[in-house]
C-alpha cells in the first residue's frame, strides 16, 4: 500500500538562516513536511524607551515593516548631542525603500534630522539631510529618501541630529513597494488539503523549482508517498543555492498529520553546508 507524506513551509516574519533537516527512519505511514521561517519583532507603535538602546548596528531596533503599509515608529528621539537611532527592517526581494523623518513638520521638536539608509553589510547605501515630505510635500529641516535595492535582505535606516548637536523627538515612516517576483508554480498549497502532489521514486532525489515562502505567514505543503519502511532525507536550499534568504524551518507529518520530525538550522547531507 502507498503511505501519504506533506511538505509544509511557513514563514512568520523575517529572513534569514539556512535550514537543514535530518534524516529520520520510518516505518510504513504517511508522512509530510513543513517549512517555517519566524522572528520576534518589535510592533508597530513604541516609545523611546522601547527602542533605546539602539545606538549602533549591533543594537538596532528590529521592527516589522509589511511591503505595501507605512510602518510609523512612535516616540522616538534624538536624545542627547551625538545620538544615533538605527533601525533594522527586510525585505523579501529587490524594491523601492522609502524613509521619511517628521519632527518639525508635526510639532514634535525642532531637532534637524539627518537620515541615513545601510544595507545589511553596513555599507552605506543614501543620504539626506533636508528633504521633501513624499506624502505631503512639506519640505525642510526634516529629512527623507527614496532608493531602490536590487536584492531581498536586511536593510538598517539611521536617525541622527545634525552636527551631532541637534536633538529632539521625531517619528520615522517607512514604506517598502516590492518588485513583483515569479508565481510559484506549486500554489495554492497552503494546507493539508490542498498539499501538492510530488511523484517521489525511491533512490532519486526529487527537487522543486520556483517555491517559495511569498509572504508573511505562507505556508507551503507538499505531499508524497512511500511504498514501505524506509529513510526519508528532507532538505531545503536557499542561502546555499543564493536563491533567497529565507530562514526556513522544516516539518515532517504522517498521513494523520502528525509530526513526526522537525528541523531549523541543518546541515546539507550531501555537500555538508550547515
Amino acid at each position: 500500500m502507498l503511505l501519504s507524506h506533506w511538505l509544509r513551509r511557513l514563514v512568520a516574519g523575517h529572513l534569514p538562516r539556512q535550514r537543514r533537516p535530518q534524516a529520520r527512519r520510518l516505518q510504513p505511514s504517511s508522512a509530510a513536511i513543513e517549512l517555517l521561517e519566524d522572528r520576534t519583532l518589535l510592533s508597530g507603535v513604541s516609545d523611546s524607551i522601547h527602542f533605546e538602546p539602539n545606538d549602533t548596528f549591533a543594537s538596532a531596533s528590529l521592527l516589522t515593516v509589511t511591503p505595501g503599509e507605512e510602518y510609523t515608529t512612535t516616540g522616538a528621539s534624538v536624545e542627547v548631542s551625538g545620538d544615533d537611532d538605527y533601525f533594522e527592517f527586510t525585505l523579501s526581494r529587490s524594491g523601492m525603500i522609502r524613509l521619511d523623518t517628521d519632527a518639525r513638520e508635526q510639532g514634535l521638536s525642532d531637532v534637524d534630522t539627518v537620515l541615513y539608509l545601510y544595507d545589511g553589510d553596513h555599507t552605506q547605501l543614501d543620504r539626506n539631510d533636508d528633504g521633501t515630505d513624499p506624502e505631503t510635500g512639506y519640505s525642510g529641516l526634516d529629512s527623507a529618501l527614496e532608493y531602490y535595492v536590487d536584492a531581498g535582505g536586511t536593510y538598517f535606516a539611521r536617525v541622527s541630529g545634525y552636527g551631532g548637536s541637534s536633538t529632539g523627538a521625531y517619528n520615522l515612516e517607512i514604506l517598502t513597494t516590492l518588485d513583483l517576483g515569479p508565481e510559484d508554480p506549486y500554489e495554492p498549497n497552503d494546507d493539508f488539503a490542498s498539499a501538492a502532489f510530488l511523484s517521489v521514486s525511491p533512490g532519486v532525489e526529487y527537487t522543486t523549482s520556483g517555491a517559495s515562502v511569498e509572504e508573511s505567514g505562507d505556508d507551503d505543503y507538499f505531499e508524497f508517498t512511500l511504498s514501505r519502511s524506509g529513510l526519508i532525507s528532507l532538505d531545503t536550499d536557499a542561502r546555499e543555492q543564493g536563491l533567497s534568504d529565507v530562514d526556513t524551518v522544516l516539518y515532517l507529518y504522517d498521513g494523520d498529520h502528525t509530526q513526526l520530525d522537525r528541523n531549523d538550522d541543518g546541515t546539507d547531507p550531501e555537500t555538508g553546508y550547515s
